[in-house]
């Protein structure tokens, strides 16, 4: 029960400050010199993401603001309000398809299916951890860069044309292991869309 309230929590903050970080942040960089499709990306909507290394193929659903990312097996949520901001951000429990993330790799390919049946492909170019400090705030594991709730949501979903995949994660043996850490976080799958 505890762990769904504090996802509960996360999910409410994470859509707030997305919202409270680009009213005093304006998203930055523009998409010139990326793929036509992605000039019109407000205009994208996700329905379906596509791993075929890790015969991965889900729908997309919005996600409704109810606290709590789909239990659906065969589903993940994207983001609705990153779509006018020209980026896609995603998110799954890590014990459904989020535990999928864990096994990308910079390089590996993630294909998104918009409506309209626009395609893009993305590659992934980095995988971040970030460790639970409590109140809000997280430690990218790594660089050890702290972020409260707002700096966390822009620095996840802030540039353009750019693919997130967040999900839960423990600290039992995943990614960058530290015995003094506690025992859960956030990952993030960061891609670019491929030219």
């Amino acid at each position: 029960m505890r762990n769904s309230f504090v996802s509960f929590i996360f999910i409410i903050a994470l859509a707030f400050t997305f919202f409270a970080a680009t009213a005093f942040y304006p998203l930055a960089g523009s998409i010139g010199g990326q793929p036509e499709t992605l000039q019109h990306a407000s205009n994208l909507v996700p329905e379906r993401l596509v791993i075929l290394s890790l015969g991965v193929d889900v729908e997309a659903i919005p996600y409704d603001g109810a606290g709590f990312a789909t239990y659906r097996p065969d589903a993940v949520n994207y983001l609705p309000e990153l779509a006018s901001h020209g980026s896609v951000g995603i998110i799954a429990h890590s014990n459904l398809v989020g535990e999928n993330f864990y096994a990308l790799r910079p390089g590996d390919q993630i294909i998104i299916t918009f409506t309209g049946e626009t395609t893009i492909t993305y590659e992934v170019t980095a995988k971040l951890a970030y460790q639970s400090l409590g109140r809000g705030s997280y430690r990218e594991i790594g660089s050890g860069m702290t972020f409260n709730w707002t700096e966390m949501t822009w620095h996840l979903f802030g540039p353009q044309s750019r693919l997130t995949l967040f999900t839960c994660m423990n600290f039992r043996g995943t990614i960058d292991y530290d015995p003094y850490a506690p025992l859960w976080g956030r990952m993030a799958v960061f891609a670019e869309p491929e030219n």
